[in-house]
C-alpha cells in the first residue's frame, strides 16, 4: 500500500511472546530523532482480563517493523511464502504494543488457554537511517491519529458485555413505551440518539 512493501503474518501467541519484541528492546536511541514509540502503559491489563475472560476474543493486526534487518520473504507459490523469525531478530511492535503486552501477561497466567491462538501481524522494515526512523514515526503517528474510539452512544447500544448497556437494550426491545419513544437516527455521518 503506498509505497510500503508488507507482509500479512499469522502468528502463534507462543511465538509471538518468544519473536515480538517492543520497541526499548530493539532501539537504544532515546533522543528525540530516534524515538519509535510511545511509553508503555498499564493499559494492557485490561486487555489482558479481555484474552483470558472472553472465548470470542479476537483483535486487529498487530503492525510490526524488522529494524534494521532485511525481511527475507521465501516465495512458495504466487504471493504466497514465508518468512523466517527467531528470538534473535530484530522485530519490534510499531502499533499494538499493548495487545503484545497482554498476550505475553495472559500466556504467563493462563497459558493453557491460549495453545491454539494466533495473531495477525503486518510486517514492514525499518531502515536505521534518520529517513527510516522519520518513515517509522510517520506510520506510527498516521496509524494512530486516524484510529477514532466508537462514541459512547454506539458503545451503550452494541456492547454485548456491558451490564448497563443489556438493560438498555432489553428495555427498548422488550417495553413498548421504550421502543416507541427511543429512535436510532444518523444525521451527516454522526451517530445521534433521542
Amino acid at each position: 500500500m503506498g509505497d510500503w512493501d508488507y507482509y500479512l503474518l499469522s502468528m502463534s501467541f507462543a511465538d509471538a511472546d518468544k519473536i515480538l519484541k517492543f520497541a526499548h528492546e530493539v532501539n537504544k536511541k532515546t533522543d528525540l530523532d530516534h524515538l519509535i514509540q510511545r511509553e508503555l502503559t498499564d493499559r494492557s491489563v485490561e486487555i489482558k482480563n479481555y484474552l483470558i475472560n472472553q472465548p470470542q476474543r479476537l483483535f486487529g493486526s498487530l503492525i510490526c517493523a524488522s529494524f534494521g534487518e532485511p525481511i527475507k520473504f521465501k516465495v512458495e507459490k504466487g504471493d504466497f511464502g514465508w518468512i523466517e523469525l527467531d528470538n534473535t531478530s530484530k522485530v519490534y511492535v510499531l502499533d499494538g504494543q499493548h495487545r503484545l503486552a497482554a498476550v505475553k501477561e495472559a500466556l504467563l497466567t493462563k497459558p493453557q488457554t491460549f495453545t491454539t491462538d494466533s495473531l495477525a501481524v503486518l510486517l514492514v522494515e525499518h531502515k536505521t537511517t534518520d529517513a527510516g526512523y522519520k518513515r517509522a514515526r510517520r506510520l506510527f503517528t498516521t496509524v494512530n491519529r486516524y484510529a477514532k474510539q466508537t462514541s459512547k452512544a454506539t458503545n451503550r447500544v452494541m456492547d454485548e458485555d456491558d451490564g448497563n448497556s443489556f438493560l438498555l437494550l432489553r428495555f427498548m426491545r422488550e417495553f413498548s413505551f421504550y421502543a416507541k419513544h427511543i429512535k436510532c437516527v444518523r444525521k451527516k455521518r454522526m451517530e445521534h440518539w433521542s
